[in-house]
């Protein structure tokens, strides 16, 4: 092999790992603020929902950095996999899409229960997100409400 195009091959590897890096930044750092600045807003609704006096005991932000910074990096490695085996190219939209699509299969797909819960405790309310249908479950069976009608029968 001629020297020059040893040297031309060397100058396109350089560029390729430089531009894989950059991509890999990028998306780690969208990556983690999705996942850092969503878990801030979801912990300052509940503190907001509960009147807590402090969002952050417990060791919440070390708990929230780490898992920002986990997630970032898993995401920014996994677009780069994808732009490596991608032999068209790769697109801000596209990657957008996934990364929303993944969000969304990891933390609505698994539940598709949402729970509430009486101010005293006594019993806690399961509705299903996809129906609708509505479950209680309470400490005292005898205190427990009435189940709702279902919506579509009258009641007089």
């Amino acid at each position: 092999m001629a020297p020059e195009a040893e040297d031309d091959a060397k100058k396109k590897r350089s560029a390729l790992r430089k531009t894989g890096a950059k991509f890999f930044v990028k998306w780690t750092i969208v990556a983690f603020g999705v996942f850092f600045f969503g878990g801030l807003a979801v912990r300052g609704l509940g503190a907001l929902e509960s009147h807590a006096a402090d969002p952050f005991w417990h060791g919440f932000l070390r708990a929230l950095l780490t898992f920002s910074v986990g997630g970032g990096i898993a995401v920014g490695a996994a677009m780069l996999i994808w732009w490596l085996a991608s032999p068209r190219g790769f697109s801000w939209a596209l990657g957008v899409a996934v990364l929303g699509m993944a969000l969304v299969l990891i933390f609505v797909w698994p539940t598709p229960f949402k729970y509430y819960k009486a101010r005293d405790l006594s019993f806690f309310v399961k509705v299903n997100r996809l129906t609708g249908t509505v479950s209680y479950y309470c400490k005292v069976p005898s205190q427990c409400p009435r189940e709702p009608a279902p919506r579509n029968l009258t009641t007089w």
